[in-house]
């Protein structure tokens, strides 16, 4: 699964974004609801990305947006994360939205670099309380969280 690869090298680089591992009980309703899309090269997964319409990180009204959750690419290819990100666009254009927003842990510089690189503005940092499964013997409890936003109109 390219999520749980992508956590297990985000915990390799002792990033904590995402818990260690997803098990399926954790992608299924997204599944279901039709809001995860699978990018595919050759017949395999090659990226992922689940888009919703609210996210309870972004206070206010969420109703001006498109939230991109769980975005990941097979390693080592290029320009799948744009293509994914470019396809949450047009589903957030689609609903009437004029606004994609994501996030991702402050201490993911790489990735912050990468979002600002296409094209993301930076708005916040909120720190959130860690889960059981996203802690380690005497690590933190909280974990800031970077949001960004991009305007799509």
């Amino acid at each position: 699964m390219i999520l749980n690869t992508a956590a297990e090298r985000l915990w390799g680089l002792r990033i904590r974004q995402w818990p260690r591992s997803f098990p399926e009980t954790a992608v299924e309703a997204d599944l279901r609801a039709g809001n995860t899309w699978i990018l595919m090269e050759d017949g395999r997964p090659a990226g992922t990305m689940t888009v919703r319409w609210a996210d309870p990180l972004w206070p206010g009204d969420t109703s001006a947006a498109g939230y991109v959750h769980r975005l990941a690419v097979r390693r080592p290819r290029r320009g799948h994360g744009r293509v994914l990100l470019e396809r949450a666009a047009d589903l957030t254009l689609s609903h009437g939205r004029a606004l994609l927003r994501l996030d991702c842990a402050a201490e993911n510089t790489a990735l912050r670099t990468y979002y600002e690189r296409t094209g993301f503005v930076h708005r916040r940092d909120v720190a959130v309380a860690l889960s059981p499964g996203f802690q380690l013997l005497g690590s933190p409890s909280r974990l800031s969280i970077s949001l960004f936003e991009m305007a799509l109109r």
